[in-house]
């Protein structure tokens, strides 16, 4: 058998594919002798060259790849608690407007003794103001165990060995 210069069958038995696959490998340009025959080691080089080919990333794989990484990625954030979806921050939020809305509310009942008390308009804006102050001073900061039990609470997410809105006893 002559390597350079085989039939269809030959070709068949040398690279044990069958009749079907050579077929479908002349139809998307397997090369061939103008005699109709085939050299076996041009068309091993076109097998490899089409496999390289068709394994190489083409840029719809690439994207593909890089969105299975990123997606990948963000469900170990998720996993480990670094990444919490917007719905779980936004009810985080609305649980921490809703006391803040509570502290403000409190004011007028928590300084109007202290202004009936009073006799002049500057004392009134100096106790006023004190509160005010004061209270966007609480609000501004953010305590890490607050903070914690309003993820626990609006999310059911344990972080940092928390359950049910409430630390266990970690010593930092």
């Amino acid at each position: 058998m002559n390597i350079e210069s085989m039939t269809r069958a030959e070709l068949i038995r040398a690279t044990g594919f069958s009749g079907t696959a050579v077929d479908g490998w002349l139809r998307v340009g397997c090369p061939r002798l103008k005699s109709g025959r085939f050299s076996l080691p041009a068309v091993i080089r076109w097998l490899v060259e089409e496999r390289t080919a068709a394994n190489s990333a083409s840029p719809d794989r690439e994207r593909w790849l890089r969105v299975r990484a990123d997606r990948e990625e963000m469900r170990l954030a998720r996993d480990q608690g670094v990444l919490v979806p917007l719905p779980m921050v936004s009810k985080i939020m609305e649980r921490l407007h809703v006391n803040y809305r509570g502290k403000l509310v409190s004011l007028p009942g928590r300084i109007a003794p202290q202004i009936v008390a009073v006799s002049s308009i500057p004392e009134v804006k100096a106790i006023l103001e004190e509160a005010i102050h004061e209270a966007m001073t609480e609000m501004t900061r953010l305590d890490p165990d607050q903070l914690t039990n309003e993820i626990v609470t609006a999310t059911g997410i344990v972080v940092e060995g928390v359950k049910d809105g409430e630390r266990k006893n970690n010593k930092r």
